[in-house]
């Protein structure tokens, strides 16, 4: 992580709410800190990257630190929604007419597309998974 990055990571981790406060909006941290709209969002993400203790969910309300199961949930199932439709129009709108252009031939372009078709079926299954948790 570059030394400014470092410095928006360690001047927004204090100001990002926890259990029992609300979610701060991305323009109220960034009125907090001093930070632009974008490095607040840099920042989250570093802050992810580095595996905080406690997870990390934004939302239409803002960032906040949790450990609530349904604001977990709801998140990654937002998230791994979002993941799964990247993947899938990676593989029909960009790699498989490029690959047909290329001549591949079914066969291959199946055995190319396996993992990706693996990883949305695994996401298929965490989807489900987390949609059933939040109707528990």
């Amino acid at each position: 992580m570059a030394f400014q990055r470092l410095a928006w990571v360690q001047a927004l981790e204090p100001a990002i709410p926890h259990d029992g406060e609300d979610p701060k909006s991305f323009a109220t941290l960034s009125h907090e800190t001093g930070l632009t709209h974008g490095q607040v969002g840099e920042a989250i993400a570093d802050i992810r990257d580095a595996s905080p203790a406690v997870p990390l969910v934004t939302s239409n309300q803002g960032a906040l630190f949790t450990q609530v199961d349904w604001r977990v949930t709801k998140f990654a199932l937002w998230r791994m929604r979002t993941c799964r439709t990247v993947i899938r129009r990676l593989l029909t709108g960009v790699l498989m007419p490029y690959w047909h252009m290329q001549g591949l031939s079914e066969a291959q372009m199946r055995q190319r597309s396996r993992a990706l078709v693996n990883a949305i079926e695994a996401m298929d299954d965490e989807i489900a998974v987390a949609r059933e948790a939040l109707t528990a």
